[in-house]
């Protein structure tokens, strides 16, 4: 029982990891838009999909 609440406690560091990792690349994405670099806002926009995915599985792994 221990053992699975520090595997929660550390998911769900994992996810909030995840959360503020994506606001940044947000944050980028958006300044590479506006100063017109298409293709490396593309790039980021994807990895920010891919954490979210990953986020995703791991809050699944949580419960």
């Amino acid at each position: 029982m221990e053992q699975r609440q520090v595997d929660a406690s550390l998911l769900a560091d994992v996810c909030q990891e995840l959360q503020a990792t994506n606001e940044m690349l947000g944050h980028h994405e958006r300044r590479l838009r506006r100063d017109g670099m298409k293709e490396e806002a593309d790039r980021v926009f994807w990895k920010m999909r891919s954490n979210v995915e990953l986020r995703e599985a791991v809050q699944e792994a949580a419960q």
